[in-house]
Parts: structure tokens; C-alpha cells; sequence
């Protein structure tokens, strides 16, 4: 009996990519795709600049799947 949580993978959905989490149930269906919400943009002047957002679309909602040992809250990386 052994779900997967996977990720994080790129997903593109028309002109857009997103960087996401697929849950897949014991029978391999995806029960639920968190999109992260939080994209990480730094600009640290004279040192870094890093922003996700030049190349992704930031998701629009938290993730919770429902599970056969309770409810099950997905984020990636930033949105924790």
C-alpha cells in the first residue's frame, strides 16, 4: 500500500511553467499536483540575483490530499 509524493518537476499547462508536486495513490493515480506558491527571488546587490520567477509561474493555491492515514499537506522548498 504505497503512495508516492514526487517532485519537484517542471509542468508546463499552456504558456506556462510550473514547478510541481504530483501525489500518486497505490493504484498510480495522481490524487493530487501542488503547484509552488512561493517562488524564491533574491537580489542581493554586488553578490546574487536569483529569481524563479524570469522562467515560472508561481501556483495559486496550498495542497491537501486526503489519504488512508489522515490528510496530507504538500509544499516545496520556499513555500514551507
Amino acid at each position: 500500500n504505497v503512495w508516492i509524493v514526487g517532485g519537484s518537476v517542471p509542468e508546463r499547462d499552456g504558456a506556462c511553467i510550473y514547478n510541481t508536486c504530483v501525489v500518486v495513490n497505490n493504484l498510480g493515480v495522481i490524487v493530487g499536483k501542488h503547484r509552488k506558491v512561493h517562488l524564491f527571488d533574491i537580489d542581493v546587490p554586488g553578490k546574487i540575483t536569483f529569481k524563479e520567477s524570469d522562467s515560472l509561474t508561481a501556483g495559486d493555491a496550498p495542497t491537501l490530499v486526503d489519504s488512508p492515514w489522515g490528510p496530507i499537506g504538500v509544499g516545496i522548498c520556499y513555500d514551507m
